[in-house]
């Protein structure tokens, strides 16, 4: 089986090879010396593609110590591995112009289907089970079985490991990470259905843990869920304090959300600590849709240079004065000039006010649309 993106340490059986080594003897030749090392063998073989040879050790090593919840796991992993196939998908959307006309593709966006044969997975997962019977205290196991299952999409049966992960294991410094990563992941693959569903029991399990609501907000938004998603950032807002990183992602994605209001709050937060003109902008940029003369009022500040401006946002609130204060054409302009300054986001508020006072706007729409597609994927990977 392929390492996990995940980053929490469960890469099958390397710590269940690092066990085992600990117990035999240097430079014996003897029959322990060979036990020892032999799950090191099976995975040396899998990370060759020798998956025949590394289930035929495996089982033979199982058949001669059925209680060694290492060499179950050694199985699995060989099983799986030869179970596992990866499928790249390419996806590309056009986009449409005024009066609906295909106006130009969007950018092409990938992500990784994950296929396993259900015989050769059902047997993996009997032997983590089997391993977890073993050994019920060892969380490298239960996470490989959180991880196996997550990594198949089989989202309920994964959302019920983690739940007996959690009621089996102590509460850790890194546990709400290690939870949480598995619906990160699914997020990663393009499932926003089973990330949120992965991120919920994370965010039910850490109700106190900022980034875990955040993340979990991040979900539901992609998930097409925006008064949950709303009310998981609100959540992370009373608890981030100072932290300028998390209520910047809280307003971009109240952004992508269409909740300007909420998203001007999150980086008039993040200008409370960081004191720099790229969150005074956001929000300004943010009240372009939610309350245009408060948009005036702040960019006519930002637009004021000052020793301490940074050209940029200068240029920037200008920009927004104009389009503000002028006609839709303009407005469009602006949206597709934030774009090509890599300000993709910020575009959303100026489209959303537009097609505020026009919800025909086919233009807006188009280009709103295709700005929010890759943050709101619902495909399962």
């Amino acid at each position: 089986m392929t390492r996990s993106r995940l980053g929490i340490g469960r890469a099958w059986i390397v710590g269940a090879v690092a066990c085992a080594l600990a117990t035999g003897a240097p430079g014996a030749a003897s029959s322990e010396t060979l036990r020892a090392q032999a799950p090191q063998d099976v995975e040396r073989l899998v990370q060759e593609g020798r998956l025949d040879e590394a289930i035929a050790l495996a089982r033979g090593l199982l058949d001669a110590a059925p209680q060694d919840p290492d060499r179950h796991m050694a199985l699995a992993q060989a099983l799986a591995a030869k179970g596992r196939k990866v499928h790249p998908v390419l996806e590309a959307h056009v986009a449409l112009g005024p009066g609906g006309a295909a106006a130009r593709a969007a950018p092409e966006q990938s992500r990784v289907e994950v296929v396993y044969d259900p015989h050769l997975l059902e047997e993996a997962l009997e032997h983590v089970r089997q391993a977890i019977a073993l050994a019920p205290q060892r969380a490298d196991l239960r996470w490989s079985e959180c991880y196996l299952l997550t990594d198949a999409g089989a989202i309920e049966r994964a959302a019920a490991a983690i739940r007996r992960a959690l009621a089996a294991l102590p509460r850790e410094a890194q546990l709400a990470r290690t939870v949480a990563s598995y619906g990160s992941e699914r997020l990663r693959r393009g499932d926003s259905q089973g990330g949120a569903i992965l991120l919920g029991i994370a965010a039910e399990a850490f109700p106190d843990d900022a980034s875990v609501q955040v993340e979990y907000g991040s979900a539901l938004v992609r998930d097409g869920k925006p008064a949950e998603a709303s009310r998981a950032l609100d959540r992370a807002g009373e608890l981030a304090g100072a932290d300028v990183l998390l209520h910047r992602k809280r307003g971009l994605l109240y952004l992508v959300a269409a909740e300007h209001a909420r998203a001007r709050a999150a980086f008039e937060k993040a200008f409370q600590t960081s004191r720099a003109d790229a969150d005074r902008l956001a929000a300004a940029a943010a009240a372009f849709a939610a309350d245009p003369p408060a948009a005036r009022w702040l960019f006519e500040e930002l637009a004021t240079p000052a020793a301490s401006s940074d050209p940029r946002a200068v240029q920037l609130a200008e920009a927004f004065l104009r389009a503000l204060e002028g006609s839709r054409a303009s407005r469009l302009a602006l949206a597709e000039q934030l774009r090509a300054w890599g300000q993709d986001l910020l575009a959303l508020p100026v489209l959303d006010r537009t097609l505020a006072d026009d919800p025909h706007d086919e233009g807006a729409r188009g280009l709103a649309d295709e700005i929010r597609r890759p943050f709101l994927r619902t495909e399962p990977g």
